[in-house]
């Protein structure tokens, strides 16, 4: 059960970021929009970068957090994704601020309020779901059983 869970992390992070990163281009509209939200899915690589380069080291970083979180019992692990994952809010913070052109991003925003309401709810989910799975203790909570244990923790 451990190894299909683990598994599944591998598989599903990837490939779940992979639809965000599609979905965030969607937005750019054959030039219509922006690609602001794509390129947030890629960050910190879309700061350096628009180029082909990007995506697939962007793509990368979500394969890596799903390895880093199919082995999160290591803390070594669990400390790489958090690392992963400040260095892409920081790069989301350094995209923001490089950003010229707001208006594209606000053309999206009236045009598509409900797709990225959508887009950013899935996103904040996914990344409480991301944290949950670092923090999440691995270890039993010793209970007080008066009858069993003569009153001692167990």
């Amino acid at each position: 059960m451990k190894a299909f869970k683990a598994l599944s992390l591998l598989i599903a992070i990837p490939f779940f970021y992979r639809g965000l990163i599609f979905f965030g281009f969607l937005f750019a509209g054959a030039g219509h929009g922006t690609d602001y939200f794509g390129a947030a899915m890629l960050a910190p690589f879309s700061t350096f970068s628009e180029s082909g380069w990007t995506l697939e080291s962007g793509t990368a970083l979500w394969v890596l957090v799903g390895i880093f979180l199919a082995f999160r019992e290591k803390l070594t692990c669990r400390i790489a994704a958090c690392v992963a994952l400040i260095l892409h809010y920081l790069g989301i913070i350094s995209l923001s601020i490089q950003r010229e052109h707001w208006d594209d991003v606000r053309k999206v925003w009236n045009t598509a309020t409900w797709e990225v309401i959508v887009f950013v709810m899935f996103y904040f989910l996914s990344q409480i779901f991301l944290w949950g799975l670092i923090v999440q203790s691995k270890r039993a909570i010793p209970t007080v059983s008066g009858a069993e244990s003569g009153g001692q923790l167990q």
